[in-house]
């Protein structure tokens, strides 16, 4: 999970396929643990990177978002973000955020 997850200091990178793991725990976690404008952006967010990924070749946008959806842990769930990392390429995750109105 190393290229997902970044150690640069005391902060950690994510990639887009590491920011999707968290933001989910944010959409379908505890409801608790979230506000409803959290769960609203963490959606808007998610939409966006998978959109752009599925636009330049991620073909598993159903599955990834179903196991998202089940706060899955697995090898697989890892592998399919590691491959939305690869479909977005060098500016997929920054067309995303843009996307999203947050940039």
């Amino acid at each position: 999970m190393n290229d997902l997850f970044v150690k640069n200091g005391d902060e950690y990178l994510m990639s887009a396929g590491g920011t999707l793991l968290v933001v989910a725990d944010a959409i379908y976690g505890p409801a608790e643990e979230s506000t409803p404008e959290g769960r609203c952006r963490a959606a808007a967010l998610t939409d966006a990177i998978l959109s752009v990924a599925s636009d330049r070749g991620f073909k598993n946008r159903d599955l990834f978002e179903t196991m998202l959806a089940r706060r899955e842990v697995s090898d697989r769930v890892i592998e399919l973000a590691r491959k939305l990392d690869r479909c977005l390429g060098k500016d997929g995750f920054q067309v995303a955020i843009k996307r999203t109105g947050d940039a």
